[in-house]
């Protein structure tokens, strides 16, 4: 399993309101797994 890092990024404020949204909407469960899914989505997955 590959080790967890913590990550502080900064997003405009029409984008986090998007991913809050996801959240909001019970899609995701943390913003972090909208953020992790929107990598994988755009990069194919993980190295």
């Amino acid at each position: 399993m590959a080790t967890i890092e913590r990550l502080t990024i900064r997003l405009p404020s029409e984008m986090a309101a998007v991913v809050r949204g996801a959240v909001d909407g019970s899609d995701y469960a943390s913003t972090s797994e909208v953020v992790r899914e929107a990598f994988v989505a755009e990069h194919g997955g993980f190295p």
